[in-house]
């Protein structure tokens, strides 16, 4: 993955989904995953879900039971993996597995963190059914038409309609666009993305290498 970016600037952070505008032009590459989820900004995001969603935390804590697991993204604010250990996260149920889980979603806003409009800009990606009967739904964001990196949401629903688990940190509060910021692209095969880092949404690119017939990686 090619970021062409500078160093977070000085002041408050961010909302989760804020455009970070400015940009490195000396074509340096920098991959910021390597502190997007460390330092002040972090931390204080950290803080905002505890003192604003420790109500609705602490209710889906008593209702799923001791074996609940909320792990919750510091960056984003949204549960990194939302599930228990000894059932489902709902009942039964007819309706097809993609509306089993934007209901739950906004029936569980205050929990999940995810507005009703950010819900609705959610664009189902893949749903594949395992031998099982399974549905592993796969859920993706843009900005502007251009792909978040790295977030969407994840989600399996069992056969006969109950939701099991929800992952993969989605962000919140998306604006419409990356703004008037262009990057330069870095190679022909490489692919504008929108990556989310502590100081709001950047524009970077996505390469994929293959250096040899039996090799592949990710830049």
């Amino acid at each position: 993955m090619l970021a062409l970016i500078t160093a977070p600037q000085a002041g408050a952070a961010p909302a989760p989904g804020a455009v970070h505008t400015t940009l490195d032009r000396s074509g340096k590459d920098v991959d910021v995953r390597d502190t997007a989820r460390t330092g002040p900004h972090a931390l204080a995001a950290q803080d905002r879900l505890s003192a604003s969603r420790a109500n609705s935390v602490a209710k889906a804590r008593a209702e799923l039971g001791n074996q609940a697991v909320l792990d919750f993204d510091e960056l984003t604010g949204t549960p990194r993996v939302l599930a228990r250990t000894d059932g489902f996260l709902t009942g039964p149920s007819a309706k097809s597995p993609r509306d089993i889980v934007l209901n739950y979603l906004r029936e569980q806003e205050g929990l999940v963190g995810l507005s009703a409009g950010d819900t609705a800009k959610l664009n189902l990606r893949k749903d594949y059914v395992d031998v099982e009967g399974t549905h592993h739904l796969s859920f993706t964001q843009a900005v502007g038409g251009v792909p978040v990196f790295g977030n969407g949401l994840k989600a399996h629903v069992t056969k006969d309609g109950r939701l099991i688990q929800l992952d993969g940190s989605p962000v919140r509060g998306l604006p419409e666009s990356l703004g008037a910021g262009a990057l330069a692209a870095p190679a022909p095969d490489a692919r504008q993305v929108a990556f989310l880092t502590p100081d709001g949404i950047r524009p970077a690119w996505y390469r994929l290498a293959e250096p040899g017939v039996d090799q592949m990686f990710q830049e």
